[in-house]
Order: C-alpha cells, then sequence, then structure tokens
C-alpha cells in the first residue's frame, strides 16, 4: 500500500507500549488480542481492551491526505514488533490499506508488511465516562512501589484496596476486613466524597507502569464503576487525557453471618444467591445450580476464589478455595500450603433448600 503519512518513531513505540497492556491474550477472544488504529486528520489513536482495562493513546502524526479518516485492527504482536524494531530509527512511515487488507510500516530502509485483522471491534471509546465527580491525584512512582510491597506479603490474586480520604491521604492493603494484609498510607489529593475501591493488583500495577507523568489521577463517577487514570505533572494541575486506562473495579464482600436468621433482600440480578451457592460450596464443594464448576468463575477469568473464616466454639479456621475449571480444586488451610479441596470437607457443614427443592413438597409423589 501507498505512504499514508509519517510519525515520530520513538513517540509511536511509546503509545504501542501503553496501550499493549491492555490488549487481551486470550486466543479464545481474537479480536481482543488487536490494537484498534484510528487516524482521524492529524489525530491517530490507539485502543486496546481485554474487558477488564481499556487503554487509549492519542498522538499526532502527519498524514498526506489532512482529511484521511480509517480504522484498522493489527495484531498486538505486530505492533509491539514494530515498536522494538523499527520505530526507534526516527521517522516511521504507515501505509493504511485503501482496497486490500495489508498495512505497512517503513523506517531506515527497513520495512515490515502484515495482513489485517478481521471483525467488529467494540466500540470502547463509549465506555470512558464524559464527566466524573470524584478525582484522587497520587504520586505514580510511590502507588506503584506500594503496590508491589504489598502484593508480595498478600496471598495471590488478593485485590488491592485504596481507601481515598479527606485528610489527603489514601490507604493501600490486601485482603478483605480484618484479614487486610499488608498496608500502607500515601499522600493523595481527593477533590469529592471518600471513597474506597479495589483492583486486580497485576492490572493496576501494569496500568501504572504505562504512565511517564509524575502523578496520576483516579476519575471516579461512582466507586462501583470503573475508574479512569490520567497522568498529571503536579498535584494540583491539569491531567492530560493523552493517555487513559480504563479499570474494572474488583467488587469486594466481606460477609459476617451471626447465629440466628440472616435475611437477603435484594432485586433480581444483584448477587443474592452467589452469596448462597458460595457458603454452601465451602461445605460440599459443588453448585446446587450447575453440574460443573466453569459457570462459577467469570467470564475471561482463569479460576474463582472463596475465602471463609469458620468459628465453632473457640476455634476458628480460614480457608481459602481455588476454583479452577479443568483442573483440580485447591484449598488453603490456615495460609498453610495448598491441598486437595476435598481436605476442607468438613469445616463448615450446610443444608440448602433452594427454589428447585419447593417441587418436593408442591409436585405429587413419584410412583
Amino acid at each position: 500500500p501507498e505512504v499514508s503519512g509519517t510519525v515520530d518513531g520513538t513517540e509511536f513505540a511509546r503509545a504501542v507500549s501503553q496501550v499493549l497492556v491492555a490488549a487481551s491474550k486470550d486466543e479464545t477472544l481474537p479480536i481482543l488480542t488487536g490494537i484498534r488504529l484510528e487516524v482521524q486528520g492529524d489525530t491517530m489513536t490507539l485502543l486496546a481492551t481485554d474487558r477488564y482495562r481499556l487503554a487509549m493513546r492519542e498522538l499526532t502524526w502527519s498524514p498526506t491526505n489532512p482529511e484521511i479518516s480509517a480504522q484498522v485492527l493489527i495484531k498486538s504482536k505486530t505492533l509491539a514488533e514494530v515498536g522494538r524494531t523499527l520505530a526507534g530509527s526516527g521517522e516511521l512511515s504507515i501505509a493504511l490499506p485503501d482496497a486490500h487488507e495489508l498495512i505497512g510500516f517503513e523506517a531506515a530502509s527497513r520495512r515490515t508488511t502484515s495482513v489485517l485483522m478481521d471483525g467488529d471491534y467494540p466500540n470502547i471509546r463509549a465506555l470512558f465516562p464524559e464527566e466524573t465527580q470524584i478525582h484522587a491525584v497520587i504520586r505514580t512512582s510511590d502507588l506503584a512501589e506500594a503496590a508491589r510491597r504489598i502484593s508480595l506479603v498478600a496471598e495471590r490474586n488478593t485485590p488491592l484496596r485504596l481507601a481515598f480520604s479527606e485528610t489527603g491521604e489514601v490507604v493501600i492493603d490486601a485482603g478483605r476486613g480484618d484479614e487486610a494484609q499488608g498496608s500502607e498510607t500515601l499522600q493523595a489529593h481527593l477533590s469529592g466524597q471518600e471513597v474506597t475501591v479495589a483492583y486486580n493488583p497485576a492490572y493496576l500495577s501494569e496500568g501504572l507502569g504505562a504512565f511517564t507523568t509524575e502523578f496520576v489521577r483516579f476519575s471516579f463517577t461512582e466507586p462501583t464503576r470503573p475508574a479512569v487514570l490520567s497522568g498529571q505533572d503536579e498535584i494540583l494541575g491539569d491531567d492530560s487525557t493523552e493517555y487513559r486506562y480504563l479499570l474494572m473495579p474488583v467488587r469486594l464482600l466481606s460477609l459476617p453471618l451471626s447465629s440466628g436468621v440472616t435475611v437477603f433482600l435484594g432485586p433480581n440480578g444483584v448477587g443474592k444467591t452467589n452469596i448462597v451457592e458460595a457458603i454452601d460450596y465451602t461445605a460440599n464443594l459443588s453448585s446446587h445450580r450447575v453440574s460443573n464448576d466453569a459457570p462459577l468463575v467469570r467470564v475471561g477469568a482463569s479460576r474463582a476464589y472463596i475465602r471463609t473464616r469458620t468459628v465453632r466454639g473457640s476455634q476458628q479456621t480460614v480457608t481459602e478455595f481455588e476454583v479452577a475449571p479443568g483442573h483440580s480444586n485447591r484449598v488453603r488451610i490456615n495460609r498453610a500450603a495448598p491441598v486437595r479441596a476435598r481436605e476442607a470437607l468438613g469445616i463448615a457443614r450446610t443444608v440448602l433448600f433452594s427454589p428447585e427443592d419447593l417441587q418436593l413438597v408442591r409436585g405429587e409423589p413419584a410412583a
């Protein structure tokens, strides 16, 4: 294809590295393993998502046609290779497709041509909110280091919880309720109501690593909705929308159950059945709704975790079940090494009556 324009190679390589962290590695959803490249006039935009975080980076380029408008989907491995081998050679020429399915890159007499990916990429731009009411700003390096240190002492895959307060601090820890492990307090500037959120530690760390600004801003519409991370040079300055990283929160549920009757009340679809199902799973290692474990794991995730503290008399037992469809489920008992899930049978005991069981009462006796 003919050259469509040029862009600074170093800047392009940095842009690719910033969005690459959000590209999916799940080959069962191949379209999300690509990076979408859009051009509108002299603005180029790179976008990537794995459904749990989104990255969008805008940069300026010099098109041969100032009215150009194009959108293509490129393999993330291809763009990563271009960033490593071509983008450091000065000006990078890009040839966008016209009537064929090839895209070309050239720099310093070196060329790379690649076949484009096919499919309808989701409109992830629409997921970035136009307005946000809550903003929290923290030094990027301080938060990245604190997240790294706390993740080292926390149990694997434990979400990182960030509690921003009006006192100008953010408390970072890992865990739930009184089982929180590792805690650090950092300075932060909060505008809006106090907010407590939790994130997948790897997704948070990878996002922070993509920023080159001294400070990072968390912008929220509300705590249960995704946060938009953007960079800024001063703690009280304006943020830059050049690079934005949207991160889905982890919904934490710390639920103490006392003696007596506990009633869960709420509309359909808010998770009442999931709570009962998780409790019953710790006693029976199965679900009353489905015959296998796959539906118990969030779409796109490889496994799920259920943590419980069971009290019997003066004895307390902490268990962490790892539900991994297609593999042997494991459990940690009192934070010891993982063992087979069956080793935890008998620690908790439950009797479950589900809507399906009402047929025992309403139905006629079997012949």
